[in-house]
C-alpha cells in the first residue's frame, strides 16, 4: 500500500552555514526577492487576524530560509513553473513542502498551512531546530513534465550545468543543477547539487487514493478522516496488524489512530511532553526505529511518566515508516476541488 520511495535525505546545515546552500542554485538578492513575492501572496490570500498569524509564520520561515540558503531553491522552482505557465491542477508538492506558508504564498501549493485542519507543522519541513534544507519533489502531469524538462534543458537562465536523469524503477525524472560528475552519490541521491524530482501524478479522486479495505473499515466522511485514511494507506506498518485491529475491535477512537508522523507529535504534546522531545519521538517512530531496533529506555520512561497508554506505545512499535500529513492534505485537498 505504501510508496516504495521513502523521503530523500534532507541536508542538515551546520552552524556557520553550508557551502552548497550558498552556491546552488544561485539567484542574486534571492532573500529580498522571495520576501517581496511572499508578502504579495499574503495580501492576496489573507485578511483579518489570520493574516497577522500568516505574517508571523512567514517571518519565522523566511528567517530559516535565509539561514539555510534556500531562497534561491524556492525561486528556481517558482520561476520555472511561472515560465511554463503551469496550472495548479497540473502539479502537487510531495512530502513536507505543503506545510510551508512560503510554499503557499509563492503559489506552489493550494494547501493553506496556517489555519489548516488537520494542523500542519513547519518543523517537519525545516526540522525542529530549523537546520534542515528540504528537497523538491512534485507529482506532475505528463504535459507539465515535458515542459519543465524543456525549460531546464533550453531556457533555464542560471549559469550552473543542468543534468536530467530518469529512474525507470521509481518513475522519477530528476533535474540536477550543478556539477553532477563531481557530486558524491548518497543512495539514489547526490550531495553538492540541487535536485527537483518529477513523478507522475496519481488518480485524482480521493477514494482511488485510499486502500479499499481501509475505506470500508473506516468509512471516512470528513476531510480530516480522508486525510487520516490516506496516511494509513501510505504509511507502512500503521494499518495491518495495527490500526486495523484497534478499529475493528472498537477499542480506540478513530481520531486517535496513528496515520502520519504529525499524529505522534500531537499526541505527545497533548499529554504534556515538550516539543523537542515530542518531535524526537515522532521522528523515531516515523523512521521505523521503534519497530527496529526498538524503543530507547528514556523514551519509554518519558511516555509512561505522562500517561501515554500501553496500546499507543505498542502501536508505534509496529510502524516501519510514517507518511507526512502535509502530502496527505495536499493530495486529498486536490482531489476534492
Amino acid at each position: 500500500m505504501a510508496d516504495n520511495v521513502i523521503d530523500a535525505p534532507e541536508i542538515v546545515i551546520a552552524d556557520g552555514g553550508n557551502d552548497m546552500a550558498d552556491r546552488l542554485p544561485f539567484i542574486e538578492d534571492a532573500d529580498l526577492k522571495i520576501r517581496s513575492i511572499c508578502l504579495e501572496g499574503i495580501d492576496a490570500k489573507y485578511e483579518g487576524e489570520i493574516k497577522d498569524k500568516a505574517i508571523e509564520r512567514l517571518d519565522e520561515e523566511l528567517g530559516i530560509v535565509k539561514r539555510i540558503g534556500f531562497a534561491s531553491a524556492y525561486l528556481t522552482l517558482y520561476e520555472a513553473l511561472k515560465a511554463v505557465n503551469a496550472k495548479q491542477e497540473d502539479f502537487c508538492l510531495r512530502f513536507t513542502l505543503a506545510s510551508s506558508v512560503v510554499s503557499y504564498t509563492l503559489g506552489l501549493t493550494q494547501t493553506e498551512p496556517v489555519n489548516c485542519s488537520p494542523r500542519l507543522y513547519p518543523e517537519f519541513l525545516y526540522g525542529i531546530r530549523g537546520d534542515r534544507r528540504p528537497f523538491f519533489e512534485l507529482d506532475v502531469t505528463p504535459g507539465l513534465r515535458e515542459k519543465l524538462k524543456d525549460y531546464f534543458e533550453n531556457v533555464y537562465p542560471g549559469k550552473e550545468p543542468v543534468t536530467i536523469k530518469f529512474d525507470e524503477k521509481e518513475g522519477i525524472e530528476s533535474i540536477y543543477i550543478g556539477e553532477l560528475d563531481e557530486a558524491e552519490r548518497i543512495g539514489d541521491h547526490y550531495s553538492g547539487v540541487f535536485n527537483i524530482g518529477l513523478k507522475s501524478a496519481d488518480d485524482t479522486s480521493a477514494e482511488s487514493l485510499i486502500d479499499r479495505k481501509i475505506m470500508e473499515a473506516c468509512s471516512p466522511k470528513t476531510f480530516e478522516e480522508y486525510v487520516k485514511c490516506f496516511g494509513l494507506t501510505k504509511s507502512r506498518g500503521a494499518w495491518e496488524d495495527n490500526a486495523e485491529i484497534l478499529i475493528n475491535n472498537k477499542d480506540i477512537p478513530f481520531e486517535e489512530l496513528i496515520s502520519c508522523r504529525e499524529d505522534v507529535y500531537e499526541y505527545m504534546i497533548e499529554h504534556g511532553i515538550e516539543k523537542q522531545k515530542a518531535y524526537e519521538i515522532a521522528e523515531y517512530v516515523r523512521k521505523g526505529r521503534a519497530e527496529k531496533p526498538g524503543w530507547k529506555d528514556e523514551m519509554v520512561e518519558t511516555m509512561k511518566d505522562v500517561g501515554i497508554p500501553e496500546w499507543y506505545i505498542e502501536s508505534c512499535s509496529k510502524i516501519k515508516y510514517l507518511y507526512t500529513r502535509a502530502h496527505a492534505v495536499e493530495c486529498v485537498g486536490r482531489s476534492k476541488h
